[in-house]
């Protein structure tokens, strides 16, 4: 049975944008919500005169694009309280309870736990690793006693031997098939690399489980005017032909200067209180 969702005047077919079968459970994935199917991402759709900018989704041939990106909200930011809770290297050390939850991930040495130290005001909350690499555990942190943050191990370290890779990835495939709240995984992004061979094969895999990744480029600061723009334009370009689930569009992030912080964390709630 197909699933549908009408967005002005317009019918998207879920399982042709995914091309694989979409799970119907809740958790970031397509879920039933009110008598009606609700998708984690919003499309637009409009006259083709309407769509000329960047993040429209090729595959639906200029017909729609990923919700744009919401204002920079003008209250201050609130940062909740957030602490580590525990390290978990097995599916059975999983934290039980259905709390909404999104978990960050991205290459070795990409910043992501800087990025999780700025994003929750916390210097030394999520370890930096001295070695890249070496992480082994998922890592849950509580965040405002309403939501987890989970800090999945890094990937793509040169170092790491195959017998530890494949260790990963099957503890990686385990949490993506099995935690129902998570509703969408923070793909971070190095913009100066691009989107990678690794990146791609994590995105399919995300497809796979029908998970959305919201794309955030880190440490922008080492990049300035035209360089930063190129980057940024040339990953907006290829994450939507990677991954019809990517939510667009991408969210430039320092984790140095704090650019990007109030508009990360407004698509973070977005995301966790299901608005989206």
């Amino acid at each position: 049975m197909k699933r549908k969702k009408s967005v002005n005047n317009a019918v998207i077919d879920i399982k042709k944008i995914s091309r694989r079968p979409v799970p119907t459970h809740f958790g970031g994935r397509i879920h039933k919500k009110n008598g009606s199917i609700r998708s984690v991402v919003q499309w637009h759709c409009a006259s083709n005169s309407d769509i000329v900018q960047a993040g429209f989704h090729p595959s639906l041939s200029g017909a729609c694009r990923p919700m744009a990106n919401p204002s920079p909200p003008d209250a201050p930011l609130t940062i909740p309280a957030a602490h580590f809770v525990l390290g978990a290297v097995s599916a059975q050390q999983f934290p039980v309870d259905d709390l909404a939850e999104v978990a960050f991930v991205g290459r070795s040495n990409v910043g992501k736990s800087s990025l999780l130290n700025r994003l929750l005001n916390q210097r030394g909350l999520a370890r930096v690793s001295r070695t890249p690499g070496r992480t082994r555990e998922i890592n849950f942190f509580r965040v405002g006693e309403k939501w987890w943050f989970v800090d999945l191990p890094g990937y793509g370290y040169a170092s790491v031997a195959q017998g530890q890779r494949s260790a990963w990835d099957q503890l990686l495939g385990g949490y993506f098939a099995h935690r129902r709240q998570l509703r969408a995984v923070i793909l971070l992004l190095d913009p100066r690399r691009g989107l990678t061979d690794l990146d791609r094969e994590l995105l399919t895999h995300l497809d796979q489980y029908g998970i959305p990744a919201l794309p955030v480029a880190t440490k922008v600061d080492k990049m300035r005017g035209n360089e930063r723009r190129e980057a940024l334009r040339l990953l907006a370009e290829t994450i939507p032909k990677a991954s019809p689930f990517a939510l667009l569009p991408v969210v430039s992030f320092s984790a140095l200067t704090g650019d990007g912080l109030p508009l990360l964390w407004q698509r973070l709630q977005a995301i966790l209180s299901d608005e989206l």
